[in-house]
């Protein structure tokens, strides 16, 4: 636990600045590792003088579900907000947007091996990882549309005009993934994503690789058809099925962390590894798009390409920026 505890402190004073007397809530699973894991984060934060509050929660199915009415009420009066979970970010949620409008940071300990918060991280992995991502999130702002290719048949072009590049790294100042997650992500323009995405990784949230490719057929914006391994394609229809707005494409993003460590498990940090692309199903009001929904699903592709207004910024998984 002295490992833990040690990483945790190199996590924070690498990626977090906390005033004295800041009010900052953690928010853990009731369940598992992410208890005391938590409690962790809370003793280390306490320790940098912080205020901290602790509440367990039970964790929802989905990253869109929302948290108690207690707990929404409680992120609005903290300075700084941990979610700490195996099980759901709360990241794609009207708490969490209303939290940050309102001044918070919010930050995400979600799906991290214990071995990861020992080895914790350095403040100079920290500083490449924000710049190239602030880098490709400005060619993501820039761009009119994007083109995204694999090597396994996806084909699939997004309008991007108007929207805004988002920089999602463990040194950002209003959603961050500790201690390594980072992202450029943007949400393309409702009704015109079309062609073909075949997730060959994951779909994020699932907890497991995709034993096949799965493939989903977009037209004007929405997912219309899906196949691939029955029990895989069979769950993600009635999915799309059940929920409003499930099939419209949300995102857009691009993995820029080096140190994601490997195997690859398709849990929500291999969606940050540098050679990946994800695009989300459902929601995006919360980060720069119109629709509303109560899922927001990232399906994982490896060794991608995606070209920004005919440009290459990523390569058969390498990063040209």
């Amino acid at each position: 636990m002295f490992e833990v505890s040690k990483g945790i402190q190199s996590i924070l004073k690498a990626c977090v600045t906390f005033e004295p007397q800041e009010p900052v809530l953690v928010i853990v699973d009731n369940e598992g590792g992410p208890k005391w894991i938590g409690e962790l984060f809370m003793n280390a934060i306490t320790s940098m003088g912080a205020e901290v509050v602790l509440t367990a929660i039970t964790p929802s199915e989905f990253d869109g579900q929302e948290p108690p009415a207690s707990v929404a009420a409680a992120m609005k009066c903290a300075n700084a907000i941990f979610r700490v979970s195996d099980r759901n970010s709360m990241v794609h949620t009207t708490a969490r947007k209303e939290a940050t409008a309102a001044g918070a940071r919010y930050f995400t300990v979600f799906q991290v091996p214990v071995d990861a918060l020992k080895k914790g991280v350095s403040r100079a992995d920290m500083s490449v990882i924000t710049k190239r991502t602030e880098s490709l999130a400005r060619r993501l702002t820039k761009a009119n549309f994007a083109r995204v290719t694999t090597a396994l048949g996806t084909d699939i072009t997004l309008g991007l005009r108007g929207r805004q590049g988002l920089a999602l790294s463990p040194m950002s100042p209003v959603v961050s993934g500790l201690p390594f997650y980072a992202e450029a992500a943007i949400a393309p323009v409702e009704g015109t994503a079309e062609g073909v995405i075949v997730a060959d990784l994951a779909v994020v949230g699932w907890g497991y690789l995709l034993r096949e490719p799965l493939r989903y057929t977009v037209e004007a914006g929405k997912v219309v058809s899906i196949s691939g391994r029955i029990e895989d394609a069979k769950k993600l229809r009635k999915i799309t099925a059940v929920e409003e707005n499930a099939s419209n494409i949300a995102e857009l993003g691009i993995g820029t962390s080096h140190i994601v460590p490997l195997p690859i498990h398709g849990i929500r940090n291999d969606a940050a590894r540098v050679g990946t692309a994800h695009i989300a199903m459902g929601r995006n009001d919360d980060i720069g798009g119109t629709t509303w929904s109560n899922i927001h699903l990232d399906s994982l592709m490896d060794r991608a390409t995606v070209e920004l207004d005919g440009d290459c910024v990523l390569r058969d998984g390498k990063l040209l920026i």
